[in-house]
């Protein structure tokens, strides 16, 4: 109900609402179990995690929370099945209150019990047993005044045939009828006498348990408070405007909004402006590859929307290893790399300055011919034409490759040295003793250094190569926002806590 009135609703960390209370079973990676150990820790769904992007859980067993994002949802089952809800009552099956009568059981002894104190002999006809009457009495009847428990009957034990056993006692002076029956079940090399004596006439008859049902309603239900049904259609439309900018799901979507719309024509300005492609036949026995439109926002550094953003992609997982594409391999800047820079940074009192370079992929040389379809939206009266690809495109395998082999060319060729520790950081040492570093991640770049006049001609360089974009002091990289202070570089991700998406 809740996702037919809030469709496009999401979690602050961006994943699928749940039921509240449902089960969930968090998935156990490998380096966490052994071979015979379970995949999966049945839990209870309690929310989401406000630290990192998860679902909360909660083992009761085990009285263990989890956060995790592979998880799977039964949310059709609560974890709890009974749970005393507010107006909830046990109904039993039966009348609530039954009157019963116990029965009046003989006592039966074998022929190994005690004598009688009777010294005449019973018929041989009758079995060896002495039938004494209750002599305590019985009240006829007992109410139930308590119908919440449940009802429990007495075993009565049965006699092997029906005989008529006359006791010529004076005590008892009347003649005692006594039906029985065969028994039901009889080990072998058992008498139907030994069968009988071991039954345990103690043993309880338990009545299936009653069912529950609810009796009164919620007091103040959900759907009062947060449904659009009773609202008018204006003030739907009122709010639907105040939700934020909903992302397309396809190309279709994307052109009925001016903003996507601007976006996606930019996107292929830049493309046609690089030289991406050339328009040919399509070939005969060649591998075509698909493409389709990714459509994002871009945020800034406070959370607050920067811009639409659509980017043509091709769909690289329909190429084929060695027909058009071959070695896939591209490095990237590790995280401890970039704590080591910021460390320098702060220490030596160097500036950080970020650049972007824009569309960066579409810079790199691709060795292998590939074909690819018109663009989703262009296709026009294009016919059976396909786009043949001269440069790198995003999507494709060897993309990464092409471009940072791109960009390691340029700055070998501008006398930076190459870091065998890592590979995306180059430096250059002055004669004057300054030095100069750049770290690349994919089209984000870091600079820093002491040589001001290096930086400002490595700048011009890039600038000729690529389409660079300065974007000053260093203040939002890998998703780490930068802060400076007289007392050092300060980082976090305060970002990430104030998004509403």
């Amino acid at each position: 109900m809740f996702k037919s009135f809030y469709p496009h609703f999401k979690t602050s960390n961006g994943l699928t609402p749940k039921v509240f209370g449902c089960t969930a079973f968090v998935h156990v990676h490998n380096q966490h179990r052994d071979k015979l150990d379970p995949r999966a820790i049945k839990c209870v769904f309690l929310g989401y995690s406000s630290t990192q992007k998860g679902y909360k859980c909660y083992n009761p067993s085990a009285r263990k929370f989890y956060i995790s994002a592979n998880v799977t949802f039964t949310e059709n089952k609560p974890f709890f099945l009974k749970s005393s809800l507010q107006g909830e009552i046990s109904i039993m099956e039966d009348s609530p209150c039954e009157s019963f009568e116990p029965l009046d059981l003989p006592h039966v002894s074998t022929h190994g019990d005690e004598e009688p104190e009777s010294s005449e002999s019973i018929s041989p006809e009758s079995p060896n047993f002495t039938i004494e009457p209750v002599s305590s009495p019985v009240p006829a009847s007992v109410t139930c005044n308590f119908p919440q428990f449940p009802k429990v009957y007495s075993r009565e034990k049965v006699i092997p045939e029906q005989k008529h056993v006359q006791e010529s006692n004076s005590d008892l002076g009347n003649e005692i009828t006594v039906r029985s029956d065969p028994p039901l079940h009889t080990q072998p090399g058992e008498t139907s006498t030994d069968s009988i004596d071991n039954l345990d006439l103690n043993l309880p008859i338990v009545v299936r348990k009653g069912t529950r049902k609810c009796t009164n309603r919620p007091l103040y239900p959900l759907s009062h408070y947060v449904s659009l049904k009773h609202l008018p259609p204006a003030h739907k439309n009122f709010i639907v405007t105040l939700n934020t900018t909903i992302i397309p799901n396809n190309v279709s979507e994307a052109l009925t909004k001016r903003e996507w719309k601007d976006t996606m024509r930019e996107e292929m300005s830049t493309l046609e402006k690089n030289k991406t492609w050339e328009i040919v036949e399509k070939p005969k026995g060649k591998n075509i590859v698909d493409c389709k439109w990714i459509f994002t926002l871009k945020y800034k550094v406070d959370g607050s929307l920067e811009r639409h953003k659509a980017r043509l992609v091709a769909k690289g997982y329909t190429q084929t290893y060695g027909v058009d594409y071959q070695e896939t391999f591209a490095p990237i800047a590790k995280m401890n790399i970039v704590r080591i820079l910021l460390s320098l940074a702060a220490h030596y009192n160097w500036q950080l300055l970020q650049y972007d370079v824009k569309n960066a992929f579409l810079h790199g040389d691709l060795d292998e011919e590939i074909y690819m379809n018109i663009p989703p939206g262009f296709e026009g009266n294009t016919g059976n034409k396909v786009c043949k690809l001269k440069k790198a495109l995003y999507g494709p395998k060897q993309s990464p490759k092409a471009w940072f082999g791109r960009f390691a060319k340029v700055m070998k060729e501008s006398r930076y040295k190459q870091s065998q520790g890592n590979h995306t950081l180059f430096f250059k040492h002055s004669v004057a003793g300054g030095v100069t570093a750049f770290l690349v991640y994919v089209d984000d770049i870091i600079v820093t250094g002491n040589d001001e006049r290096k930086k400002h001609e490595v700048k011009q360089r890039l600038a000729t190569e690529f389409e660079i974009k300065e974007l000053g002091k260093l203040k939002y990289f890998l998703g780490i926002e930068v802060a400076y202070s007289t007392q050092g570089i300060f980082i976090s991700q305060q970002k990430y806590m104030n998004r509403e998406d």
